[in-house]
């Protein structure tokens, strides 16, 4: 008996200490489970919180706890009471964002502790709410814990029965550290705006982030990128802003919903934006390496600093993404309807180039538009759907002021069908524009209302505007509108001032006005030092036929009312000419169809034609009841002998006067008189015709007088500008002009 009870006491004692060692074990086990999320979270909260420091901290106000004893020192508790991961004035929202941590540990609970002046992690604890070694943090227990870590830290694994991870203090130093080299990254704001970020991948569980940040939204997207197993060698283009992708859309404005952008808040399409890529490791303990910082423009080459909150309100525009982002409709550009946006151009924008050089630069492969579609028919909805060829027309709601700096557009082909069928550089804008010191060349425009600058202006303002064609352009470029009116410039322009504006080019409107210059004027506004110029051939408006006859050339055709200059014309005009033939179903004139404005110091010389029925007048088509005569002084003029003895005037009103609309030919004195006169006596003002006739004869100069010589001068303008730079074109002559003194001979009056 006495054996057996020493056998069962041996057996209790050897059990319990068993026991004990298996509790021990399990505590131990337990004990390193909890430090290695504390290491994990350490490591990520550094990771972050350097990112974070990067970034100013980004406004935050809430910084958790400071320590009492230590000045700078703050900490945060996580546990089931306490979780502020969104609230954005919080900075546990940046040290460990969505996405930093598995959430089963993110989630859990823990103490982080860091300096904020260093943006340095101290250390962490970490604990489990539930199970046999959980614990219930109590207010004031984060200074016992520091304690128990300073005199033992192995009391934490039996913490008040509690186990307690922790990473920090000495245990840092025993860590290795590794040292990443920073991302290289480089931004092209151009035909697409992309970033390529470059980067060898020099640990397992390295990891990339691109940073976007807003400077009028302050808001920051963030997304992962990862090794692309190119030999540890990794680099990665993402496409920012593309107006062509079909398949897959890269409008700015989508990194707001795309899958895999990070980040609370809305980027603004438009805003200037902060650009830069971050390397961190995120399980081993690491620097964080970051890259250079590139700022640019989301939507437009430049945009000038704003304060936040505050879209740039003056931009540059060097590509044609930068233009077609000036609409909403494309771009999503949040300009309100008040704003007033000041654009310039800084270079050449050429379609062609930008199509051929969209195939080259789409690095995320997206099916682009074909560049040599004839037609652009958008299937807009506000959804930003991409056109699927050609120019798309822009509409701002906004007032933009457009300086073109005197550099040109060119090679744009414009069809555009259904709800948005306005043809133009701008198609239907309801804001004011005032566009400036640009040149338009070799432009095909065709819509229900056709321009070459616009379909339609409202209240607006054009300055030193040229529409032309090259040489070998001529033949093939034109303006036709459908149902609408159709302007060598402008469509229809209600209220809207120009000057020394010019446009060369073929103008048809299948039913309705059609001008050189401007297919119809509304409520009033003004046309000063400005000109259209027609097609000759051989100097002639008649070209020969294969049957040994001749046909007329017309360069401006209406449905309804022609004009050399405008078609239905409800503005004064000064100091302008026309060298358009015309025609018209219903009224047309060498220099306005219909009009009930003033006409000073003006001239035309262009054939003038249409069908039976057809109202014709040399110089004007029909003046209407309530015009005035040109004073004295400001007599207009109209070559006769081209269009055969036609008066001068088809209809007028009958309180009109046409008595100062005089007539002049090669042979009469007043043809001598009229005639260009250059500053010492030569008669060839610089001309740029398309008729190589013309060249031969007049050595490539105008003989006829320019808009400067009918007494246009630039303080002319009635507008709210101090100076105006003057294009070469407003003291010279673009397109072609007839040369009657070589074909018909007259006899002298």
């Amino acid at each position: 008996m006495v054996e057996a009870l020493f056998v069962v006491a041996i057996i209790v004692v050897l059990g319990t200490v068993i026991i004990m060692s298996i509790v021990d074990h399990m505590r131990s086990m337990e004990k390193t489970e909890n430090d290695g999320y504390a290491k994990t979270i350490f490591i990520a909260a550094q990771n972050h919180l350097t990112m974070a420091d990067h970034e100013g901290f980004l406004g935050r106000t809430k910084f958790g706890n400071e320590d009492e004893e230590n000045t700078g020192v703050y900490y945060y508790r996580v546990d089931n009471h306490v979780n502020e991961f969104n609230d954005k004035e919080s900075v546990l929202d940046l040290i460990l964002p969505f996405g930093s941590l598995d959430e089963t540990v993110r989630s859990g609970c823990y103490i982080v502790r860091y300096q904020k002046s260093s943006a340095k992690v101290l250390d962490v604890f970490y604990w489990k709410s539930e199970g046999r070694y959980s614990y219930d943090y109590q207010d004031g227990d984060y200074r016992a814990l520091l304690n128990v870590v300073k005199s033992d830290p192995d009391e934490l694994r039996n913490y008040n029965g509690a186990v307690i991870g922790y990473y920090g203090g000495a245990q840092i130093e025993e860590e290795p550290g590794r040292k990443l080299n920073p991302p290289q990254i480089q931004v092209t704001n151009a035909e697409t705006l992309s970033v390529k970020v470059t980067k060898t991948i020099e640990y397992t569980d390295e990891k990339i982030i691109l940073a976007v940040r807003g400077e009028t939204s302050g808001v920051l997207k963030q997304l992962t990128l990862y090794n692309d197993g190119d030999g540890g060698k990794g680099y990665y283009e993402i496409l920012l802003d593309s107006i062509t992708g079909l398949e897959t859309n890269h409008h700015f404005f989508k990194i707001n919903t795309e899958s895999g952008w990070n980040g609370d808040g809305d980027l603004i399409p438009g805003e200037n934006i902060s650009i830069y890529a971050v390397a961190y490791n995120s399980v081993l303990y690491s620097n964080v390496a970051f890259s250079s910082t590139q700022v640019t423009n989301s939507l437009f080459a430049e945009g000038n600093t704003a304060s936040l909150g505050v879209l740039p309100d003056k931009i540059t525009i060097s590509n044609i993404r930068h233009l077609e982002n000036l609409d909403a409709r494309i771009s999503q550009y949040g300009a309100a309807a008040d704003a007033t946006i000041n654009a310039e151009q800084t270079v050449n924008l050429d379609w062609t180039e930008f199509a051929n050089a969209v195939d080259d630069v789409d690095p995320c492969k997206v099916r682009v538009f074909d560049k040599n579609a004839a037609s652009s028919t958008p299937a807009y909805s506000g959804d930003g759907s991409e056109f699927t060829g050609g120019y798309e027309p822009i509409s701002p709601s906004y007032t933009l002021f457009y300086d073109g700096k005197n550099h040109t557009i060119s090679n744009v082909t414009i069809n555009v069908t259904g709800d948005y069928s306005a043809a133009g550089l701008l198609g239907n804008p309801t804001g004011a524009m005032h566009i400036t010191n640009l040149r338009l060349q070799d432009f095909r425009v065709s819509g229900s209302e056709a321009g070459t600058l616009a379909a339609n202006l409202v209240q607006s303002e054009v300055r030193n505007v040229l529409a032309c064609q090259s040489k070998e352009a001529t033949r093939d470029a034109n303006v036709l509108a459908s149902s609408g009116n159709a302007g060598g410039l402008v469509g229809t322009a209600d209220g809207t001032y120009f000057e020394a504006c010019a446009a060369a080019v073929y103008v048809n409107s299948a039913t309705q006005n059609a001008g050189g210059l401007v297919g119809q004027t509304k409520n009033s506004g003004l046309i000063t030092g400005c000109y259209s110029a027609g097609y000759t051939e051989g100097g002639d408006y008649y070209k020969p036929t294969d049957d040994g006859l001749s046909t007329p050339i017309y360069s401006v055709l209406a449905g309804t009312n022609a004009g050399g200059l405008v078609g239905d014309c409800s503005t004064k005009i000064t100091y302008s000419y026309s060298t358009c033939s015309v025609m018209g179903e219903a009224v047309a004139g060498g220099l306005v169809g219909i009009t009930g404005k003033v006409i000073e110091d003006s001239y035309c010389t262009g054939l003038v034609g249409g069908s039976t029925g057809t109202t014709k007048g040399a110089f004007v088509g029909q003046l209407r009841v309530d015009t005035n005569a040109a004073g004295e002084g400001h007599e207009n003029y109209y070559f006769s002998i081209i269009n055969y003895g036609i008066g001068a005037v088809g209809l007028v009103g009958e309180d009109a006067d046409a008595s100062r609309i005089y007539a002049f030919d090669r042979s009469t004195k007043t043809y001598r008189m009229f005639v260009s006169t250059g500053a010492d006596g030569d008669e060839r003002t610089p001309a740029n015709p398309y008729d190589d006739t013309l060249v031969a004869y007049y050595q490539g100069g105008f003989n006829l007088r320019t808009v400067k010589q009918l007494g246009y001068v630039n303080d002319n303008f009635e507008g709210s500008y101090d100076a105006l730079e003057t294009k070469d074109f407003v003291d010279a002559h673009y397109g072609d002009w007839p040369a009657p003194e070589i074909l018909i001979v007259n006899v002298p009056n």
